[in-house]
């Protein structure tokens, strides 16, 4: 059984899933959650923690990130075009949005972590949506997740 193999090495499965949630995000955390579902509950949640906490530690590391490759002189030059500066007008406008979207949906959560970041957001504010919906998308798609594998 292929998930009792990948399973037998936990340090590689949060290895993998931390440094895709700080660059890609190509992978998604269900993914992940489905290697625990046979677990009881209780370790079930300790796995969905663990992840939640790598998956926010990941998206801050993006943030910061964000605001390295906001600094830099590629980004003042675009930042200087109309194109840019409307685009980065909508963002500002509705980064809470976005942010939320992104926190609980397939849409790249790292992107908008980054992006956030090179826009020159604050963390206060990109921490006050990312992590109660991050926690939100992996506990509550976990126990859905749980609950449906526990029904058949």
């Amino acid at each position: 059984d292929w998930i009792s193999a990948v399973k037998s090495y936990p340090s590689a499965v949060y290895f993998t899933f931390f440094i895709n949630e700080i660059f890609v995000g190509i992978l998604p955390p269900e993914l992940f959650m489905m290697l625990y579902v046979n677990e009881s509950i209780a370790t079930f949640f300790l796995h969905m923690t663990l992840m939640t906490l790598l998956s926010y530690i990941g998206g801050s590391i993006a943030f910061w990130l964000g605001k390295k490759l906001g600094s830099t002189h590629f980004n003042r030059r675009m930042s200087q075009k109309e194109s840019f500066k409307k685009y980065t007008f909508y963002y500002k406008r509705f980064d809470g949005l976005l942010l939320s979207i992104s926190a609980v949906t397939p849409l790249s959560f790292q992107v908008i972590s980054l992006i956030s970041g090179a826009t020159d957001h604050s963390f206060g504010h990109f921490m006050k949506y990312a992590f109660p919906l991050r926690l939100f998308r992996f506990y509550g798609y976990g126990y859905v997740f749980y609950q449906a594998n526990h029904l058949f």
